[in-house]
């Protein structure tokens, strides 16, 4: 037999669902305060009904849409994070109340600062590209041969750079997140590279000097050879901060300019040699002069010189 329900009643149950499935999918980003702690840090809840006395408040934590190991203890209004060992970066909060669950987003950050800071890139450009030698990855053959990268070094400086946890920080490379190895710089980060002898595994390589210095080595030279970095923590990124890699050096582009400008010169009188010579002053014919000279003074004038000049200066930069 079927049963029939009041429409009222399947109102009530559309709309309770209805709110119900916003209250989930929605998160307040006004939930909590400080919306920054660090791994086992302390933040409150706000805004929200206070529970009755003896009612036993929970907390679940995500990440990415993943339940972490462990959950938040709530002793309202106060949430505390977990003292192990968590992964820094955003996380959603889903606290249960008597009176519903309300979600909101915490960042785990670094303990003893709130943000990452990446100072302008000094200097901001490099004319020298390495060349190294990478060794096949995975199990690789006997006799499998090694490939040659082009690399730079950077020097990155800033504020809040986290050296007693390197893995903590978080470098970005054109919008991708980098995989930095940070154990064996010294040993990898050598001369030895640069030759097929002393290949290396393929990756960035990262030393955290101290608190204001990340030194990076084998970073690979893109097409565009612009590279704009950023540094943080989790998901948290800082400003970008733009690394120019010119492909010729100065005294390269100098000797080019010099030969183009030599070039052209060359080209002038070259076609002046050949000519017949057109002006005469005195019975004497003036061919290599006649550039320098007035016409209507039959003197050497000053301001043609100039304007070779600067042409020529004009040119060669």
């Amino acid at each position: 037999m079927n049963k029939r329900w009041p429409v009222s009643r399947l109102a009530a149950g559309f709309c309770i669902c209805f709110w119900q499935g916003n209250l989930w999918s929605e998160t307040n980003l006004e939930l909590f305060s400080p919306s920054a702690v660090p791994v086992g840090g302390t933040f409150k809840i706000n805004n929200v009904p206070t529970p009755p006395t003896g009612f036993k408040s929970t907390a679940k934590m995500y990440r990415d849409g993943r339940r972490t190991d462990k959950d938040p203890i709530v002793d309202f209004p106060s949430i505390t994070l977990p003292t192990d060992s968590i992964e820094l970066g955003n996380y959603q909060i889903v606290v249960q109340l008597d009176k519903g669950s309300y979600t909101g987003e915490i960042r785990v950050r670094p303990p003893g600062t709130e943000e990452i800071t990446l100072n302008k890139l000094d200097p901001d450009h490099t004319y020298t590209v390495d060349t190294i030698w990478i060794v096949p990855a995975g199990p690789a053959k006997s006799g499998a041969p090694t490939t040659p990268l082009r690399v730079v070094s950077l020097t990155l400086r800033g504020v809040g750079f986290i050296k007693d946890t390197p893995e903590d920080n978080t470098i970005w490379i054109n919008g991708v997140r980098q995989n930095i190895r940070w154990d064996d710089y010294a040993t990898v980060c050598t001369s030895k590279a640069l030759s097929a002898d002393g290949a290396v595994p393929w990756g960035i390589r990262g030393l955290v000097v101290n608190s204001e210095e990340i030194d990076l080595c084998h970073v690979p030279v893109p097409e565009a050879r612009v590279l704009a970095v950023r540094a943080g923590y989790g998901d948290k990124q800082s400003d970008s901060q733009t690394f120019t890699i010119y492909w010729l050096g100065t005294a390269k582009v100098a000797l080019m300019a010099f030969g183009i400008t030599a070039m052209l010169a060359g080209l002038i009188f070259l076609l002046i040699s050949i000519g017949k010579p057109t002006y005469q002053i005195a019975g004497d014919n003036y061919k290599w002069s006649l550039l320098f000279l007035d016409q209507q003074t039959d003197t050497y004038s000053l301001s043609k010189l100039q304007f070779y000049l600067w042409t020529l200066a004009a040119i060669f930069t």
